[in-house]
């Protein structure tokens, strides 16, 4: 039977190599398209592709190739961000912007910034406790672009404003939602995967685990049940 050290070697390999495959495929299909920012997508997928190599290879520790893979994902998101921002500033000027976030991105953002707590006894461990950092840094990064995104002021270029404030809206939420649900997911992931190696797991341990999985996939599904209720609330224009 394979130990576990080994299986943990080709679990963190295999995901980073996915996410470089998904990454790739993506930038050459965004490429030239001037949306999201393929050169972003190479970089990360080289980048995806290497981690495996050192872990499979004994080079780097699973936990740490695990916390860099997600690290790479959310500098891809960090890097569509600002990309979004500067097309937004230069090609259209902000209306007023509105002077809070709606409840429901709000909770979301809440919720993101509670299961990072999930991680907070693994900052007291070795081998873990940089990992978890990095961990934290991504959750927190993702929160702010998620907090961003749900307050940044609304932008109408067409003649029909009433239905494009509502597909403006719509994307609003469905990206900062979603922007959660990498952060969310990165906490689970972690916090599982760590619980994986360890001797024995306690009560604490198990509260965090599920709780982290309900955080993860209640926003998912959350952000997509959302926005399509906004969305069936588009008015019909005329032809």
């Amino acid at each position: 039977m394979p130990s576990l050290p080994f299986m943990e070697r080709i679990m963190v390999s295999a995901v980073s190599i996915f996410s470089g495959i998904i990454y790739l495929l993506v930038a050459l299909r965004v490429k030239g398209s001037g949306k999201v920012s393929a050169s972003a997508r190479m970089v990360t997928a080289a980048f995806a592709f290497l981690i495996a190599g050192l872990v499979a290879l004994r080079e780097l520790d699973p936990v740490v190739g695990y916390s860099l893979t997600a690290l790479s994902l959310v500098a891809v998101s960090i890097a569509d961000f600002v990309r979004s921002e500067r097309t937004r500033v230069r090609r259209i000027a902000a209306l007023a912007p509105r002077p809070v976030v709606e409840y429901v991105p709000m909770v979301w953002i809440a919720v993101t910034l509670l299961s990072s707590l999930a991680l907070m006894p693994f900052l007291q461990f070795g081998i873990e406790r940089l990992p978890a950092a990095i961990a934290g840094a991504c959750v927190l990064a993702m929160a702010t672009i998620a907090w961003r995104i749900a307050s940044a002021p609304t932008q109408l270029t067409s003649a029909n404003p009433a239905s494009e404030r509502i597909c403006e809206q719509v994307s609003r939420i469905r990206d900062s939602g979603m922007a959660c649900v990498l952060a969310c997911g990165i906490v689970f992931v972690f916090v599982n995967f760590v619980n994986g190696t360890l001797p024995t797991i306690v009560g604490v341990e198990r509260f965090w685990a599920l709780a982290t999985f309900v955080a993860w996939v209640g926003i998912w599904i959350w952000t997509i049940a959302y926005a399509k209720r906004l969305s069936r609330t588009m008015p019909v224009v005329a032809p």
